[in-house]
């Protein structure tokens, strides 16, 4: 998969996330796109940063791992500053992964030739 297609995955993951929060129906059609973004998608970018692409388990793995300890973080961090609500973790919870999404398309990709040195004259 390109880069191009993991910064979309992170972008319209987020943005159901956001629209089945907003919506709060309770149903199975808002619950299944926010149990996606919880459990994978924070995450994803980050692990997407260490270019692992050799094995597919331990990369899925290690996104959700990630995603849950940063749920974690952001929920308990909510809570001890009296603003724990769902629309602000998931809120605060994009805004991360949209970061890890612009760091991990802004890096320059290892197989890239470095710029030759500047003559000077």
């Amino acid at each position: 998969m390109t880069e191009d297609r993991w910064v979309q995955l992170v972008g319209v993951s987020s943005a159901l996330a956001l629209l089945a929060t907003i919506a709060a129906t309770g149903d199975a059609l808002s619950f299944v796109p926010l149990l996606w973004f919880l459990a994978v998608i924070p995450g994803l970018p980050y692990v997407r940063l260490l270019r692992n692409d050799h094995d597919a388990i331990a990369f899925w793995l290690t996104a959700g791992a990630l995603s849950v300890a940063i749920d974690a973080l952001v929920a308990e961090a909510l809570l001890y500053l009296h603003e724990f609500s769902a629309i602000a973790v998931v809120s605060v919870l994009v805004i991360i992964a949209w970061v890890g999404a612009a760091v991990g398309r802004l890096r320059a990709p290892e197989d890239a030739e470095p710029a030759p040195p500047a003559h000077r004259v």
